[in-house]
């Protein structure tokens, strides 16, 4: 079924929130400018973003958020404030931390072979003495190699949550099973950087094998429920979808031709969801981040040690084009500073989440639309606004 929406109309929420904490007599900072609505939808509307969810947070709060267009075409649904938009690969964060709390219990090593955990070998048939490590899995030095075509191909994705099992596909990917592909790089483990879905979707799985619960479980309990993070989950089955933000794919506007034409993606799933199925609002991502920003703990709740939050900052030598490599969370260079976080894009969404360490500014966005370049100048635009404040 095809959809069409006009950009024009979208409905605009933006709010500036009085500060939470701070000295009585502390003046709110300025508020952001009113323009800042409309250019935002302009930019929503040339980059194919039916909706989205926007908020800037600094120091343990949010300092501005807004939310525009549409969660869903037909009927007409405004995106607000509870709407859930589906993470892709933002979601790695949140995975990575799950394991990382079980390194931290010293229930395993960063170092440690992970073929010792996974319940199946886990190594390239090329170098078969090089043990592929858990350090590997979080900075993408595993060598580990995603099916070609895996995130537009149609093999791995379903209609609602995936009916194959985590531990099922992976131990088919890595040993040469049923879902085996060109499952290793021409690399040796730990000696050349390619991103990878598997790996962390592996590292979800080390979380199940070794706490002895579902990953999904194991995040409810462990990460969700202590940050009051209530209607986040990785799979449908635990939602509402009356809030769930549609996955769109737009197309067809011009300077000349306000009109887009948009093409709902439906609500989908894939066998590796630790890698990007996570869904969840802008408001409680925001505490995911600011815990992370604040060395593991927000308002009482800590979910990592600050030592382990060190650890996840500290660049490796081996990393992508432009950036630096940390545990999972990765740093880029904006206006001279580093910022560290982590983007995602799958069929009709894409998110970022981003902080800068030198004033302690975090920037969210969530849409449901797929535009890399858009969702950069938006990110850009929010940083600048938040450094005059």
């Amino acid at each position: 079924m095809r959809h069409t929406g006009h950009l024009s109309l979208f409905l605009s929420i933006a709010s500036l929130l009085v500060a939470l904490s701070g000295p009585a007599t502390a003046a709110p900072p300025p508020p952001f400018p009113p323009a800042l609505d409309g250019w935002i939808l302009t930019t929503m509307q040339q980059n194919g973003y039916p909706g989205l969810s926007a908020l800037v947070v600094r120091k343990g709060r949010v300092l501005w958020e807004g939310q525009y267009g549409y969660a869903l075409l037909e009927p007409p649904t405004p995106v607000d404030g509870r709407t859930l938009f589906m993470l892709a690969s933002t979601a790695k964060t949140v995975t990575g931390a799950a394991l990382l709390q079980l390194y931290e219990q010293g229930r395993i090593g960063l170092d440690d072979d992970v073929g010792s955990y996974a319940g199946f070998p886990v190594r390239n048939p090329q170098y078969p003495e090089v043990p592929i490590t858990v350090r590997m899995l979080l900075n993408h030095t595993s060598g580990i190699r995603d099916t070609p075509g895996r995130l537009y191909g149609e093999r791995l994705y379903s209609d609602g949550d995936s009916p194959i099992p985590l531990d099922l596909f992976l131990e088919g990917y890595l040993t040469g099973g049923t879902y085996h592909g060109d499952s290793y790089a021409n690399f040796a483990p730990g000696t050349g950087y390619l991103y990878s879905n598997y790996a962390v979707a592996l590292a979800g799985l080390l979380v199940e094998r070794i706490s002895g619960v579902p990953f999904e479980q194991y995040c409810q309990e462990h990460i969700f429920e202590p940050l009051g993070m209530h209607d986040t989950s990785w799979f449908l089955a635990g939602l509402d979808p009356a809030r769930i933000a549609m996955p769109y794919s737009c197309g067809g506007a011009g300077a000349d031709k306000p009109e887009q034409t948009c093409q709902a993606q439906g609500y989908y799933g894939y066998p590796d969801f630790p890698d990007g199925q996570l869904r969840t609002g802008a408001r409680q991502l925001a505490s995911f981040l600011m815990a992370m920003m604040g060395g593991g703990a927000y308002r009482g709740a800590r979910i990592l040690e600050s030592s382990t939050v060190d650890t996840i900052f500290r660049p490796n030598p081996l990393s992508g084009p432009g950036e630096v490599q940390g545990l999972v969370w990765y740093a880029q260079t904006f206006d001279s500073d580093l910022i560290w976080g982590h983007s995602g894009g799958d069929r009709g969404v894409n998110t970022s989440m981003f902080f800068r360490p030198s004033d302690g500014t975090g920037v969210i966005l969530l849409a449901n639309g797929w535009s890399l370049t858009g969702l950069d100048t938006l990110q850009a635009r929010l940083f600048r606004e938040a450094a005059k404040r």
